[in-house]
């Protein structure tokens, strides 16, 4: 045993100096176990980069999910009215929401506002939620937007009858701007043609129209004669893919001197 203690007070000293540098500390053990505690790993650990964080992607809220389901079950009931497999995007709500009215004050009729996914687009892009007037034939999602958006005027009505609804609700004959999301094209010519008429005569000279349709081949629809087509959207990100169209109303002539 006497010679074995300058071989133990050995591997203590050279534990020590590797403890020294920042290694583990070791029990007091059996000197073997201790001077194998503290030598180092033959293989050093490379450090693993941090992994990137997972982008977290909203799931759809209580509110949305209720909106989506009476819009399907609108559709299964009225499919002609609706005109629609599924509610707008997001995409294409912001694509028909890009053209106000350069007058703050004008109003801005929507119509067939559905689920309000343009609607919402209309207020985040800056239009004044008291200028808006939403005409929503379904009385079902009328009742829901209007609880959605209690600032906007939400009307239960048709479409056709626009300038009386706009005048009774809000005592004015013009609006600056018509953002529709009806199905004209599925609609009966007449009917057609009654809307887009409806709308020349609410809009104000140079007054905007924003149409969008599943007719991506077409651009020209039944009574749009009056107005002046000027630009057009694919919106590719939508069920099904669409088209955004703008109109605007001709100026009046100016006056013979």
């Amino acid at each position: 045993m006497a010679k074995s203690r300058p071989v133990t007070q050995l591997l203590r000293r050279l534990a020590t100096l590797f403890l020294a540098k920042g290694r583990k500390k070791i029990i007091k053990t059996q000197p073997g176990k201790a001077c194998l505690a503290a030598w180092p790993p033959l293989v050093s650990k490379v450090p693993r980069p941090n992994p990137p964080a997972r982008k977290l992607v909203p799931r759809p809220t209580s509110e949305s999910t209720d909106s989506t389901a009476l819009f399907i079950q609108e559709c299964l009931r009225k499919p002609a009215q609706m005109g629609a497999l599924a509610p707008s995007s997001p995409r294409l709500a912001k694509a028909m929401a890009h053209w106000l009215p350069e007058d703050p004050k004008d109003y801005v009729i929507e119509l067939g506002p559905g689920t309000g996914v343009v609607t919402e687009a209309l207020l985040a892009r800056g239009l004044c939620p008291t200028r808006l007037l939403a005409i929503e034939k379904s009385p079902e999602l009328a009742a829901m937007l209007q609880k959605r958006f209690p600032q906007v005027r939400v009307i239960a009505g048709d479409a056709g009858e626009m300038d009386a609804l706009l005048h009774q609700h809000t005592g004015e004959r013009r609006a600056g701007a018509v953002i529709s999301s009806l199905p004209l094209r599925s609609f009966p010519k007449e009917l057609e043609t009654r809307v887009t008429r409806k709308i020349h005569e609410i809009l104000k000279p140079g007054g905007c129209w924003v149409q969008f349709t599943y007719h991506t081949y077409k651009r020209w629809i039944n009574g749009s004669q009056p107005f002046d087509f000027h630009s057009t959207k694919y919106v590719f990100w939508n069920l099904p893919p669409a088209r955004v169209l703008r109109y605007k109303k001709k100026s009046a002539p100016a006056p013979v001197k």
